[in-house]
């Protein structure tokens, strides 16, 4: 918008911009391509420098920044109650503050899920912080992601195209069949590509664990994402159509719910939460398969049946819970890298226009930019936490071989959470 807006302006077109408020600026004569460019570069820069940062003090501070998350929610929460109670607006007809209610019982589920997981905070710091030393080691995973999110938008692009020019052309004759296959083929088509994405990831945080750190691979980054796309391939597109069988009779249903009545109805919104509920467990249970595929290049129904094992061994529930512990860090780091992006998306923008209009477009830039770039980073910080969650169940040989530090963390965190068992299930078990 901000590129076309400038187009429009220098083709004379003055009635688009009358009304265009923040975008009014590019009317000036001074205002040209290059500073709109430089702006551009800025803030994307100043945004990847950001993630960048976000990563190297994960590393450093990954314990502290994990207990300062759920500090800043309580203080979020408590500020909505607050606001709840003092405004008159955001009460009910009946007078009942509902978003006080929301925001109290919402800081009481925060207590209870701290004082559930606060043995597992230190095991949950030294994976995430094993997995971002992991990426630091292999910064060129940033650029693959990158390259599988423009894959899936061609793909939803393709998709989209092809979907129009079928039924313009009366090519087909759309019935609950065909929509049921087309919505399939687009669920899986999205599936796939952030799946080869995941496998990758995989492969290349195995590479790092059976490395020391002055010896990398040199091509760990190519050579997974090879493997992704061809030994492993067959796997993926099996795994992601699981997924997306599941999504397509979700939103089918979804859709069923709202057109039917009374107990047509009834019966669409329970299917539609059982089809989700399945969803949500298929799609986790499938990121820990597609991490064995990425470790060890098998196939998906092996690979199943070793996830099975894995939380056999260490626990289901205790898994979930490591993944809370760590999601809600990852939501910090996009929410602080969006808004730390805005901000200086409006000094650079204020800087190179010399215009609150132009720094206010560079703000909202900044933090759509920002946002963008910390959503990527934090998917792959997830596949990689993951992968080290994985690993560390399947041998933890090499990471003491290769990386004692890493080990020494990782095995204290394990001691905090089973302090009776881990002299058993860590020093004399060849799984662990």
């Amino acid at each position: 918008m901000f590129l076309a807006s400038k187009a429009g302006a220098k083709l004379g077109d003055e009635n688009y911009m009358e009304h265009d408020g923040g975008l009014s600026f590019l009317k000036n004569e001074n205002v040209n391509m290059r500073q709109i460019v430089r702006a551009l570069l800025a803030v994307s820069a100043i945004a990847a420098a950001m993630c960048i940062s976000w990563l190297v003090a994960t590393v450093k501070f990954a314990e502290s920044m994990i207990k300062c998350s759920f500090v800043i929610w309580a203080i979020f929460y408590t500020c909505g109650a607050v606001v709840g109670l003092s405004s008159p607006a955001l009460k009910t007809s009946s007078g009942l503050p509902a978003l006080s209610i929301i925001c109290l019982v919402l800081l009481l589920f925060l207590g209870c899920t701290y004082c559930a997981i606060r043995k597992r905070i230190a095991f949950a710091s030294a994976n995430l912080k094993t997995a971002c030393a992991a990426l630091r080691a292999h910064v060129m995973l940033m650029p693959v992601a990158c390259l599988g999110l423009l894959l899936s938008f061609g793909w939803c692009l393709a998709w989209s195209l092809a979907v129009v020019s079928v039924t313009t052309q009366g090519l087909v004759s759309w019935k609950v069949s065909t929509a049921f296959l087309a919505f399939l083929s687009f669920y899986w088509g999205q599936e796939v590509c952030s799946n080869i994405n995941h496998v990758t990831i995989s492969g290349t945080v195995s590479s790092w664990w059976c490395h020391p750190e002055g010896d990398q691979e040199t091509l760990a980054v190519s050579n997974s994402l090879r493997r992704a796309l061809t030994t492993s391939f067959g796997s993926i597109c099996f795994g992601s159509l699981l997924v997306a069988i599941c999504e397509v009779l979700h939103a089918l249903l979804n859709e069923c719910s709202k057109q039917s009545k009374g107990p047509l109805k009834v019966l669409a919104c329970c299917l539609r939460c059982l089809i989700g509920c399945m969803e949500n467990v298929v799609r986790y249970f499938n990121r820990f398969a597609f991490v064995y595929i990425g470790l060890e290049g098998c196939s998906f129904c092996s690979a199943a049946s070793k996830v099975s094992g894995l939380f056999s061994r260490l626990g289901f529930f205790g898994t979930v819970l490591n993944d809370v512990v760590i999601s809600r860090v990852l939501t910090m780091g996009i929410l602080g890298v969006s808004v730390m992006s805005s901000a200086t998306g409006f000094g650079i923008g204020y800087g190179i226009f010399n215009d609150t209009d132009a720094a206010s477009a560079c703000c909202a830039l900044g933090f759509a930019v920002g946002y963008a770039m910390a959503s990527a980073t934090m998917m792959v910080v997830s596949s990689a936490v993951a992968t080290v969650y994985v690993a560390f169940g399947k041998s933890s040989e090499s990471l003491q071989a290769y990386h004692p530090a890493a080990y020494v963390d990782l095995k204290r965190g394990w001691q905090t959470m089973y302090p009776a068992v881990t002299a058993r299930f860590i020093d004399t078990s060849p799984s662990v």
